[in-house]
């Protein structure tokens, strides 16, 4: 990772590929992120991580351009998404909240695979707006 710099999607894929991360680390991994927290399975915490706001909601900080966790954190979610299933993802975050597989199954079925669609849409707009 670069210093002080956020994490791109392509040093996102180098890290999963060089780390040969599987599926199932991979989800706990997102499941964290998504939760705005880093994984130091994943890489190293960013430095001031801590005292990091989780994104940039007042129009000063985004025409200052500062950073926030949700720019450190954009890349490697985006990475994990292209490379696990969003039917992983959603069974890793179910049980990760204490859900059974059952539950899962029933809520897929009912919910998850028109999401799905949605998620694919959602994760190629990101790619076209943040590939680097």
């Amino acid at each position: 990772m670069k210093k002080d710099k956020p994490m791109t999607i392509t040093d996102a894929q180098q890290i999963i590929e060089t780390k040969n991360l599987d599926d199932e680390t991979l989800c706990e991994i997102y499941c964290k992120m998504n939760a705005w927290e880093w994984d130091e399975r994943f890489a190293p915490k960013p430095k001031g991580w801590e005292e990091m706001a989780l994104y940039n909601y007042k129009l000063i900080d985004k025409l200052r351009r500062r950073v926030a966790r949700e720019h450190y954190l954009r890349g490697p979610m985006i990475a994990i998404s292209m490379t696990v299933t969003y039917k992983d993802r959603m069974k890793c975050r179910f049980k990760t909240k204490g859900r059974s597989a059952k539950e899962f199954e029933t809520w897929w079925r009912i919910h998850g695979r028109e999401r799905e669609e949605s998620d694919r849409e959602l994760i190629n707009f990101m790619i076209k707006k943040y590939w680097r």
